[in-house]
């Protein structure tokens, strides 16, 4: 709203809102529209379903080749235990 409520150029403004939502890690979950000299901010739903659909996913990567999916989530599992 602040960015909104300037009188610079709306080339700036908008300039000023990609540069916020890049620093906050957003840029890509929000399609900016200008409407009468305001910038508008629409969440890209799909983007965001993506998102909360992997959460709290990751990938375990090994490059021996010989183990099976099962045998490597035992080993990661019990990894911890070497680790502490």
């Amino acid at each position: 709203m602040e960015i909104n409520q300037k009188q610079d150029a709306i080339e700036d403004k908008l300039d000023a809102v990609e540069k916020l939502l890049r620093k906050k890690k957003l840029f890509s979950y929000f399609k900016r529209e200008v409407e009468d000299e305001i910038i508008k901010c629409i969440l890209i739903k799909e983007k965001i379903d993506e998102k909360l659909h992997l959460l709290g996913k990751f990938a375990i990567i090994t490059n021996d080749f010989t183990l099976d999916a099962v045998s490597i989530m035992r080993i990661y599992k019990t990894s911890g235990v070497v680790e502490h």
